[in-house]
């Protein structure tokens, strides 16, 4: 009788535990952004385009705040550079629209840390009440007002909202920055006679710089 009260005992424990696991909420955090850059070379302008899932609702007057890497700059923001969309969650699908010039605040970046830009999501730029519960957002920094890091690396940025759940500032996943294919000037190829002596030489690109022909002093021999 005693081991079968310990059975049932351990059974209500482990079935305890597990509702426990069920019911908890989500990691008071968002998701992991992905990052896709419309330019991947160093030291050039691209346009951002960031995914990731918000856990608490973004209401009006909520702040979105996207954290760049040192080295990162971004310019003045105007409307038209940064545009959110979202799918419903437990809220309402917002179609791509642009942040009001006003909604948009950039602090620059120094040597220990990288810009960051705080969105403002209101309803005069989206209409919807708000970003729902558990959205999957997109933001998009748009006319390459975003320049690269200077240097070939790895990077990543962090995304955070200001609500209870959303306020922890999480790394994207990696993306890569790569040096600019340069190709080569243009070579000259020169072209000699059998002899060693030049005949004509070109440019690699097939203009013709310079030809010499000798002049015939006399009979071929024969």
């Amino acid at each position: 009788m005693k081991r079968k009260f310990s059975k049932m005992v351990g059974v209500a424990v482990t079935l305890a535990m597990l509702s426990s696991l069920i019911i908890a909420p989500m990691a008071g955090a968002v998701s992991s952004p992905t990052v896709v850059l419309s330019n991947a070379v160093i030291s050039q302008g691209s346009n951002y385009t960031l995914t990731f899932d918000v856990v608490a609702a973004v209401p009006n007057n909520g702040i979105i705040t996207v954290g760049f890497p040192i080295g990162t700059t971004v310019a003045a923001l105007v409307t038209g550079n940064v545009t959110l969309q979202a799918t419903a969650g437990f809220g309402t699908l917002i179609a791509e629209l642009p942040f009001a010039t006003g909604n948009m605040a950039v602090t620059a970046g120094s040597t220990t840390v990288g810009p960051s830009v705080a969105l403002t999501v209101t309803t005069a730029d989206f209409t919807a009440s708000c970003i729902g519960e558990g959205a999957t957002v997109r933001i998009k920094f748009k006319n390459t007002v975003v320049t690269n890091p200077s240097a070939v690396a790895d990077y990543t940025l962090t995304v955070k909202t200001n609500q209870t759940g959303d306020t922890v500032a999480v790394a994207s996943q990696a993306y890569t920055l790569y040096p600019p294919s340069v190709l080569p000037l243009p070579g000259i190829v020169e072209l000699y006679n059998a002899s060693g002596i030049l005949m004509s030489s070109y440019s690699g690109i097939g203009n013709r710089l310079r030809l010499s022909v000798p002049p015939v002093t006399g009979s071929p021999s024969r």
